[in-house]
């Protein structure tokens, strides 16, 4: 490796960012014809289906794997395997209230729970020193929070898997969710802005994926721009972006 290499490579933008953390990527397309593909490049194609394969060493469990066509999403992978008697739970808000100045969106709030009680609560991507999260009992957790576009939030583990009553209130928010109706899947609650919304899911109560490799057969929109990348989320909050696999259809 070396000077010349390095800067060849991100000016190829054969490179993924990430948060901070020690993530290792890969990210290649492969079409019918034999073309390959790695981060960054620009193929010419006239197939219409391209594989996609994915591999990742993380340091932290991996919570999902987003894949992008551009700015749709087409799948969310999460790795784990789905128990039912998880007894986490995860909440997250994020997004932005616009782009530029004043993007700011405080979600300053608490979390009750009524018939359970939190046994261990844990905070996620909270940095400022003096807006924490507080367990102020077995009952009720508050927190001060502001987001600009990225994401903050909380693990919950709960006594009972299915039990009772979460109470969330925030300046943007006020919901009530039954414990038995949260899911593996995101329950999305949308609050305007620039993706701005509020998520609650379940976890496994003990993630141990730390590596992943699949594929997918990717459907090509035809005579356009394909910008195929991937978004990596580990539990503790840290995240990676693979640079787009430019596939255009002829």
């Amino acid at each position: 490796m070396s000077r010349e290499a390095i800067f060849e490579s991100l000016q190829s933008r054969h490179h993924y960012a990430t948060t901070g953390t020690r993530i290792l990527l890969n990210v290649k397309a492969y079409t019918k014809r034999g073309e390959e593909a790695i981060m960054g490049d620009i193929v010419f194609t006239k197939e219409r289906e391209a594989l996609l394969h994915i591999e990742a060493l993380c340091p932290a469990p991996i919570e999902r794997v987003d894949i992008f066509n551009g700015r749709e999403k087409l799948e969310t992978v999460k790795p784990f395997k789905q128990c039912h008697g998880s007894r986490r739970i995860r909440v997250i808000w994020e997004g932005a209230e616009c782009r530029g100045r004043g993007r700011e969106t405080v979600w300053d709030g608490s979390a009750e729970v009524e018939g359970n009680r939190f046994e261990e609560v844990s905070p996620i991507n909270f940095w400022n020193p003096i807006k924490p999260l507080i367990k102020e009992n077995s009952h009720r957790v508050t927190w001060k929070s502001i987001t600009t576009g990225s994401f903050s939030g909380f693990d919950a583990l709960l006594k009972d898997s299915h039990e009772g009553i979460l109470r969330i209130k925030t300046p943007l928010l006020k919901q009530q969710i039954k414990i038995s109706e949260i899911t593996y899947d995101d329950m999305v609650f949308e609050v305007g802005g620039l993706s701005r919304r509020m998520r609650v899911f379940r976890l496994p109560n003990k993630n141990t994926i730390y590596r992943i490799k699949l594929e997918r057969n990717m459907h090509l929109k035809s005579g356009k721009d394909n910008p195929i990348y991937v978004r990596l989320t580990q539990e503790d909050g840290h995240r990676a972006w693979s640079s787009p696999i430019y596939l255009i259809t002829q």
